[in-house]
């Protein structure tokens, strides 16, 4: 029994299908949605230090915080 060979590579390897048009699509859908949480997640820690930068304005900025030795409370 003699087995036949084929030396043709384009006929001898298995055909690929990458779909790389489908993988860019997800890509591009996935790279906007990564864009809206940063931007989101940007805007809420500006919001957060923005509230703590006033709550820590209001306390410095409140005379019964003061410390006796601060030099508008001396006269």
């Amino acid at each position: 029994m003699h087995l036949r060979t084929n030396n043709n590579p384009a006929t001898t390897l298995p055909q690929l299908n990458f779909n790389f048009d489908d993988l860019r699509l997800r890509m591009s859908e996935f790279s906007a949605r990564f864009d809206d949480f940063i931007e989101k997640g940007r805007k809420k820690v500006l919001e957060e230090r923005n509230l703590f930068r006033m709550s820590v304005a209001g306390v410095q900025g409140n005379p019964h915080t003061k410390h006796p030795s601060h030099p508008t409370r001396c006269r």
